[in-house]
């Protein structure tokens, strides 16, 4: 484990933080001392999806370095802003699953929850920076909705909650959700996709943990890492106190920010270090934006093959990639 040092828990609560989130081109440049002279036609691509992010996930980037990899995450770049054939605004045809209220089903046993639109940073590679949150998302006035969807459909046994961020909403919220799900009878699991952990690790405060240790049904967070930088004291610190929980890891590969074997396996070992188990690791979903991110089928092959000559089996992610219509994520390596 990763020890925890009395500096480790920032005094800056989570809700402070949100709401003091850095939110400009001009401001992240000038937190991570680096000149907008020096990117002179970034300032178009900021204006197709706006940066977000939190003092937290600045504190862990290499002040000056524009090659820094969590800086590569959250920059924007004028290459999003070229058109690239294959690369569209609803890349997983996420359209044609939607039920209404925030309801998404592509798989049999399973729906989720867009639960908000709001992000606690802004990642580049998105595969919702186009998704239109204003159209369709949750909302508290839909706990009827979800309960009859769920009496609807007795064969759904686990519910996801996904966004924007699930753990930015409310412990009330969360809970009002969370309640629909244990009155059902046939939801077993909870499953919560949060880049949170990471990002503003302060949201597990005592309040949190006390409730989610309180949930009756299976839990499962599957957090979203893609460098081991972005790993620290806070993070592991958080953790700790969640209690019959399955932490599980979903990477994206990101050209330019993890497309290496030492990163990959650092990650690995990283996320285990804290108690997360890798889970998947993602081609890039095709949206509209992200194609400079792109890393190709055949060397990502490659990068697997190495990892798992470093790698025990159980740190070993699956190489995944969701394709439309499929009935589940395609296993690449």
């Amino acid at each position: 484990m990763i020890p925890v040092s009395q500096a480790a828990v920032e005094p800056v609560s989570w809700q402070l933080q949100l709401k003091n989130m850095t939110r400009s081109l001009a401001e992240l440049l000038d937190l991570v001392d680096i000149s907008i002279n020096q990117l002179p036609k970034y300032e178009k691509a900021e204006r197709s999806f706006p940066v977000r992010a939190t003092a937290h996930y600045l504190s862990l980037i290499k002040k000056g370095d524009l090659d820094d990899p969590l800086l590569k995450q959250i920059l924007p770049d004028p290459k999003e802003l070229k058109s690239v054939d294959g690369f569209i605004d609803d890349a997983l045809m996420e359209s044609e699953y939607r039920h209404g209220e925030g309801l998404i089903r592509k798989y049999k046993s399973r729906v989720l929850l867009v639960t908000n639109g709001t992000c606690a940073v802004h990642c580049r590679y998105c595969f919702r920076r186009h998704y239109p949150y204003d159209d369709d998302q949750f909302s508290v006035q839909d706990l009827t909705a979800l309960d009859q969807f769920l009496k609807q459909h007795q064969d759904v046994n686990e519910l996801i909650l996904s966004g924007g961020d699930p753990l930015i909403m409310p412990v009330r919220t969360l809970d009002k959700i969370i309640a629909v799900a244990q009155a059902s009878e046939t939801i077993k699991r909870i499953r919560i996709h949060s880049r949170i952990p990471s990002v503003l690790p302060q949201r597990f405060d005592h309040e949190f943990i006390s409730w989610w240790n309180s949930i009756g049904l299976d839990k499962i967070l599957v957090t979203h890492i893609n460098h081991p930088q972005e790993i620290d004291e806070n993070l592991s610190h958080a953790l700790t106190g969640l209690d019959k929980t399955t932490l599980l890891n979903q990477s994206v590969l990101l050209n330019g920010v993890n497309n290496n074997t030492e990163t990959l396996v650092d990650l690995s070992e990283k996320c285990f270090s804290v108690g997360i188990l890798p889970y998947y690791l993602h081609l890039l979903d095709p949206v509209r934006g992200t194609a400079h991110f792109d890393v190709n089928e055949l060397e990502a092959k490659s990068l697997m093959s190495e990892i798992k000559g470093l790698l025990p089996g159980f740190l070993v992610p699956k190489l995944v990639k969701e394709i439309p219509g499929e009935s589940n994520k395609t296993v690449i390596a």
